[in-house]
């Protein structure tokens, strides 16, 4: 058996969140930053979180 490859992390972003907002189970209000995939970054984005 061969070892999986190690796969890349997932590229991070901070942002700062412009609306009240739940990440991972925890409610972060607006003014703070939390760290994000750029997908994840993107969806916020559309929706007007970022």
């Amino acid at each position: 058996m061969t070892k999986p490859t190690q796969q890349a992390a997932p590229d991070l972003v901070e942002v700062e969140l412009k609306k009240a907002h739940r990440h991972k189970g925890k409610d972060y209000p607006a003014g703070e930053s939390i760290e994000v995939t750029k997908v994840q970054a993107e969806r916020l984005k559309r929706r007007e979180v970022i």
